[in-house]
């Protein structure tokens, strides 16, 4: 089914950044996007300055990144110093250059905004193109994917586990029972629909009203469905140009570093990602209870499920393993 045009949004690319900044601008709306037009002077040891998970801006957020790779030459020949009259590229190359040179245009005109960085090493350039959904791109995909946003907080909701509560009751101590911070909230849910976003709770932060794991699912869409070729012969999706080799990896970011800067940093200022690390993803966490709703809430749904799923494998599991160390 052919999903309805997105009016363009007329800021959607940032202008290219000034050539004496130390980094490198952002993807020009005029000509191609195939790659960013280096200015000659500019050095490739030069640092990009900006947020993590941000735009150079430091207010555009980071949804998703595509990356791929590139020899030395290629640079050189977009600043004009290396002869392509000498060097050909092969058949291959140039077809992988058109496909992601058409991917980033649809990408383009279906209102996502973009800025290109590189990185050098002594025997590649590795390319980043930083991609961000607009506010009116979220709502469109929000709606045509069904995505269920928040009404109203859950009152009064339990926050422990029916078997720690069980043994509160009758006394006995719970060394299952793990005290993680920074509980999610509950809440009652509808599919979203843009002619009733008032009535959404926290519509008025456009920045925040998605959660990551939404606002990657939407980025995914988009680019699980843009064409960059032609369609009937399959040349649809990142997908395909991941397994063609034309992109060398597409992914999302983290949100913030997992590791603490300190043991003794209040748990309220921890970020989600360091929360999980902290009191999850530890081995010495294997006899815990898992926190499952702050895996779903940075995860998401399908990956929260899965190890719900684990968690309730492993117990019969355990009662088989200590039977068979009692009968043997």
């Amino acid at each position: 089914m052919q999903r309805r045009k997105i009016k363009e949004d007329g800021n959607l690319i940032p202008d290219e950044q000034n050539a004496n900044e130390n980094h490198y601008g952002s993807l020009s709306t005029i000509n191609s996007i195939e790659i960013l037009q280096l200015n000659k002077q500019e050095s490739l040891g030069h640092s990009v300055h900006s947020t993590p998970n941000f735009f150079s801006d430091g207010n555009t957020r980071i949804d998703f990144v595509l990356a791929w790779e590139s020899d030395h030459q290629d640079l050189e020949e977009q600043t004009g110093e290396y002869e392509t009259q000498t060097h050909k590229r092969g058949k291959s190359d140039d077809m992988h250059r058109m496909w992601r040179q058409s991917f980033l245009n649809k990408l383009q005109k279906a209102g996502l905004r973009m800025e290109t960085h590189v990185a050098q090493n002594p025997k590649k350039l590795v390319y980043f193109v930083l991609l961000n959904a607009p506010w009116s791109v979220l709502c469109y995909y929000a709606e045509d994917l069904r995505l269920r946003v928040p009404l109203q907080a859950v009152p009064n909701q339990a926050v422990l586990n029916w078997s720690h509560r069980l043994l509160i009751k009758l006394g006995i101590p719970n060394i299952l029972y793990d005290e993680v911070p920074d509980l999610p909230l509950d809440y009652y849910t509808c599919h979203f629909k843009a002619n009733k976003l008032p009535w959404f709770l926290g519509s008025n932060h456009h920045e925040t009203f998605f959660s990551s794991t939404q606002r990657h699912r939407i980025l995914y869409e988009i680019l699980a469905t843009t064409a960059y070729g032609n369609p009937k012969e399959g040349h649809v999706g990142v997908e395909r140009l991941l397994n063609e080799e034309v992109f060398t990896a597409a992914f999302p970011l983290h949100d913030g570093p997992f590791k603490m800067p300190s043991e003794k940093l209040p748990p309220n200022e921890m970020t989600q990602r360091q929360v999980l690390y902290h009191y999850w993803a530890q081995w010495k966490k294997w006899k815990k209870y898992q926190p499952l709703d702050h895996i779903r809430r940075y995860f998401g749904e399908k990956i929260a499920l899965y190890f719900a799923w684990l968690g309730e494998y492993k117990v019969p599991c355990l009662h088989s393993l200590h039977l068979d160390l009692v009968l043997e």
